[in-house]
């Protein structure tokens, strides 16, 4: 299942970010070509110098070349406002962040679990490092959970303020990752005062965490009633206000989809 999981975050990342390259060369070719017809444009108005004729001639053809340049920056700035996430520059489209972080952030779960689960394969007890293993399956449980969190909490605070749902800036997705490790970082220090009463354990994956099983009950109890809460919220918003940026709109909607086809992973 971990080896699945692997696989699919890869697959996702991977896909997101092949689209984001092709359409970053198709914008740079459609400004090379754009280039190019201007300077067609300008020798065209410089052979037509030679009479007034020619002179009407080429300032026509300047004319329409800086027409139709003028128009297809325009349409590159409409297509370009579709995919910017207001402070990232464009590269990745809006709708695309949550996924390629998300995505990530389980692809980086996905490899600790496997190290961890590596270390059993043989079937035999481990005597070695079991409290070393234990706190990085405790803390690798909590990647995802704690991203898809804040996230949810972003797009809460978009959704109860004024204006509704304004873009999700660059400094928003940053502080997202960062409350996630921040919270990864506090549910991973009481993880080092607790030790196994013997420093042996079976090599299953849930048996490292099973002197968390408190601590994760608590963290559950708090976590989840949150969460749905902020996600039903968002949902009600988005289906009474008048959400006038489309993609604004299918990008908070996404994050609540993976907010709930994750609830019942955390159960």
């Amino acid at each position: 299942m971990t080896a699945f999981n692997i696989v699919c975050a890869a697959s996702v990342v991977f896909r997101i970010l092949w689209d984001a390259r092709r359409a970053y060369m198709k914008r740079r070719r459609r400004s090379r070509r754009e280039m190019g017809d201007g300077g067609m444009g300008k020798k065209a108005g410089g052979w037509g110098n030679g009479g007034g004729g020619g002179r009407r001639g080429g300032a026509v053809a300047v004319e329409e070349v800086r027409d139709g340049g003028e128009k297809g920056g325009e349409y590159a700035k409409e297509g370009g406002g579709e995919d910017e996430m207001g402070g990232g520059g464009g590269l990745i489209p809006a709708i695309e962040i949550f996924p390629l972080v998300l995505g990530g952030t389980m692809l980086v779960q996905g490899i600790l679990l496997a190290f961890v689960e590596s270390v059993g394969l043989d079937g035999r007890h481990i005597t070695k490092n079991c409290g070393y293993l234990s706190e990085v399956a405790w803390v690798a449980l909590w990647i995802t959970p704690y991203m898809v969190f804040s996230f949810t909490l972003e797009a809460f605070i978009r959704a109860v303020s004024q204006p509704r749902f304004k873009r999700r800036s660059g400094t928003a997705v940053a502080s997202c990752i960062v409350l996630a490790l921040a919270l990864l970082l506090a549910t991973w220090v009481p993880s080092r005062t607790i030790r196994p009463e013997n420093d042996i354990c079976s090599g299953q994956l849930m048996s490292y965490t099973d002197q968390f099983a408190v601590g994760g009950l608590g963290i559950m109890v708090v976590l989840l009633p949150v969460s749905v809460c902020m996600g039903i919220v968002v949902l009600v918003r988005l289906r009474k206000d008048c959400v006038d940026d489309r993609v604004e709109k299918i990008s908070t909607g996404r994050t609540v989809y993976f907010l709930i086809i994750s609830v019942p992973q955390w159960v």
